[in-house]
């Protein structure tokens, strides 16, 4: 589940290169069994976002969080992960006092969430920069992946090929992972074309 914060954020597992959407499915009634987790997760999270919000420095219109917070998300069971760079009982204590509770789980992650964004947003601006050799890579979308702590590049053949090929033409990096996205095509409307005027009308199909 998606928190507020992060709402750009895409969550998926890690590893390999995956069709979007498949790895976000919710096993089973998850989503219903567990709304009132959920709900309590939300407000714990919400308290931890408001604890940032003081030490936060905005920079061109961004928000900047500590350097060891790795993210937030609400797991399968509705549960509260926070990662975090360092899981030492020092910022564990600290996350807390933050959240003004212990009911969440602590995971230690390889990126904070500031490396990142920054990653994501530079990344971004090639996207839009690179029209043609987009088109040629079949790159489709950009975004950062919370749980497996990455920015997912979104490919319409993911092959590894295609993803050696990214990596030499447009970027490498360990923050990167890969999924397959199928281009959207939107839906031509098909308008009945006019009768032609010979003077004749059929009750049937037109010729």
């Amino acid at each position: 589940m998606l928190l507020p914060a992060a709402a750009t954020a895409l969550m998926a597992a890690t590893g390999g290169c995956q069709r979007a959407g498949q790895a976000d499915r919710p096993k089973g009634n998850t989503a219903t069994a567990n709304g009132r987790g959920q709900e309590e997760a939300l407000n714990i999270y919400q308290d931890l976002d408001d604890s940032f919000f003081g030490i936060r420095t905005r920079v061109a219109g961004e928000q900047e969080y500590p350097d060891y917070y790795g993210g937030s998300y609400i797991d399968d069971y509705g549960g509260l992960v926070i990662l975090a760079t360092d899981t030492s009982n020092e910022i564990i204590s600290d996350l807390q006092q933050r959240a003004k509770s212990t009911n969440f789980r602590v995971e230690k992650c390889e990126f904070s969430f500031n490396e990142l964004s920054a990653l994501n947003k530079q990344l971004g601006e090639k996207f839009k920069a690179i029209g043609k050799l987009r088109e040629k890579l079949g790159w489709e979308s950009v975004g950062i992946v919370i749980d497996a702590n990455k920015v997912c590049i979104f490919l319409n053949d993911c092959t590894p090929g295609r993803i050696a090929e990214f990596n030499q033409l447009v970027y490498d990096s360990p923050m990167l992972t890969y999924r397959e996205l199928k281009p959207i095509k939107p839906d031509v409307m098909q308008m009945p074309k006019p009768a032609t005027n010979s003077g004749r009308h059929h009750a049937g199909r037109q010729q």
